[in-house]
């Protein structure tokens, strides 16, 4: 009996993804973590700051703009440690 999916989809039924890279040859390290934590930080810190603009007279603005600075805090944060990992100390 054919389900209506594609070999691919029947071979991904069931698979935990989100710890996928512990039973593959693939090595995610915490610095892939990091950086890809401080990537998608920043893109909410500059999708906030644009919602707060657009939505500047509406109530929601000042909280998006509150949003925006969050992030941007958390991305500083995130790129220090980012920085240490690059450059440590000796």
């Amino acid at each position: 009996m054919n389900s209506g999916k594609s070999k691919e989809e029947n071979e991904y039924k069931g698979r935990d993804f989100f710890n996928a890279h512990d039973k593959t040859a693939i090595t995610i390290t915490t610095r892939d973590r990091l950086l890809q934590s401080w990537e998608r930080t920043m893109e909410l810190a500059r999708d906030f700051k644009k919602y707060s603009e657009i939505e500047k007279n509406a109530k929601e603005g000042p909280l998006f703009k509150q949003l925006s600075e969050l992030q941007g805090q958390s991305a500083a944060k995130l790129h220090n440690i980012l920085l240490e990992y690059e450059y440590p100390k000796d």
